[in-house]
């Protein structure tokens, strides 16, 4: 695998449309060109990692002491429930995929509560997380993309390592 192939291309409108605090118009455009196109990795990728990181920001602000007065958030309930959506579709189709399970891996270890329902296990999603990091390095070992989300998920190698893998990428 090449290194564009862990490159995201987000449509153009979403970097102005964050920079504006417009929130839930980012997440909605990302989700729906996924929906238009499910087979493509990268707008399943980049809807995956837009409502991740938008329910970052919705969980920041919620506690925030201030509140920008133009922020557009959208509803916390609506974006996991997309996100879900997302990475069930991509464990279907994708699961042997390395970019899939790197950045999905990544991104339930980091935060398995966005994936949770009522009844699911927290350390079963994180432990599913570190599981699909180190089986993006397995599915494409030459790839330095791979080979620091391998080492990032393992604690005992984030000195030089994990470092070194970084740079190269």
């Amino acid at each position: 695998m090449k290194m564009n192939d862990f490159l995201l291309f987000f449509d153009a409108s979403i970097p102005q449309l964050e920079k504006q605090n417009r929130w839930a118009t980012a997440s909605r455009v990302v989700f729906k060109k996924w929906k238009d196109n499910p087979d493509n990795l990268n707008y399943l990728i980049c809807a995956g990692t837009q409502l991740w990181y938008t329910l970052l920001v919705t969980d920041y602000y919620k506690n925030a002491p201030t509140v920008p007065e133009n922020i557009e958030l959208p509803d916390k309930f609506w974006l996991q429930d997309r996100l879900m959506e997302v990475t069930r579709y991509g464990f279907e189709v994708f699961e042997n995929h390395a970019a899939f399970n790197a950045y999905f891996g990544y991104m339930i270890k980091a935060m398995p509560y966005f994936f949770l329902n009522h009844e699911d296990d927290y350390v079963g999603w994180q432990s599913k997380g570190v599981i699909m990091m180190r089986r993006s390095y397995d599915i494409a070992p030459n790839s330095p993309f791979t080979k620091a989300m391998c080492l990032e998920q393992d604690s005992s190698c984030l000195g030089s390592a994990y470092y070194l893998a970084c740079m190269d990428i």
